[in-house]
């Protein structure tokens, strides 16, 4: 992982092998970014994407193994007792251009990742929704 800090944030270049969900939440902790947004392009394997079930409270989850390209990542940084928290969606298209896109839940890098996170000067919380158990944000 390479890091650069530009006026508003920062660009991460993950390399081949990296794990972007990991990479990304442990760029957050050193970098103590607990709030703010992510964006980002490249090229992913073993992905997991997951589409939340309402009425199972839940999500399903289902592995892409090819290499993709990363065509969109998108989603946001906040806090949870106070350590940050991911919460990511990704698009991602195969060799005959389908696409595929859902919550990420993990993926590796597969060529290169150039993602642009945007650092926000004030905290952003999350706390548990009783209705459908999920961390959303507290404004």
């Amino acid at each position: 992982m390479q890091t650069k800090k530009i006026a508003d944030g920062f660009v991460v270049k993950l390399d081949k092998g990296e794990q972007l969900v990991d990479s990304l939440l442990k760029f957050a902790r050193q970098e103590k970014v607990d709030s703010g947004s992510v964006t980002g392009i490249g090229a992913v394997t073993n992905v997991t994407l997951g589409y939340f079930d309402r009425e199972q409270k839940k999500y399903l989850q289902r592995e892409f193994e090819e290499v993709y390209e990363l065509v969109s990542l998108s989603g946001s940084i906040a806090t949870i007792n106070y350590q940050p928290i991911l919460h990511l969606h990704i698009a991602i298209s195969d060799r005959n251009y389908n696409l595929y896109a859902g919550h990420l839940f993990s993926a590796e890098v597969a060529a290169t990742a150039e993602i642009f996170v945007r650092a926000y000067p004030e905290p952003l919380l999350r706390k548990k929704d009783p209705e459908f158990g999920l961390n959303l944000l507290d404004l």
